[in-house]
């Protein structure tokens, strides 16, 4: 990682985790990362990581109220009431 990545993930909450931090900013278009200075970065990539968690707990819900969840391994719907 470049040093202004390395800076962005220490101004980040979420360069705590290493993995998380580096998959989210694989979703940054290289020319704005390139405008944006290193706290710049660790917002945006905070700002991803909201965005991400709350997207999850809608999709939990939504397959909750569905009653039935998509088994990407099995190729199958799972039906949660069972």
């Amino acid at each position: 990682m470049s040093i202004k990545i390395n800076r962005a993930a220490k101004f980040s909450k979420v360069g705590a985790w290493p993995g998380t931090f580096t998959s989210l900013l694989a979703y940054m278009p290289p020319t704005l990362l390139d405008a944006m200075t290193a706290r710049q970065i660790g917002l945006a990539i905070d700002a991803l990581y909201d965005c991400a968690q709350k997207s999850k707990a809608i999709a939990e819900r939504e397959a909750l109220d569905c009653g039935v969840v998509w088994d990407e391994v099995r190729g199958r719907l799972i039906n949660l009431a069972n």
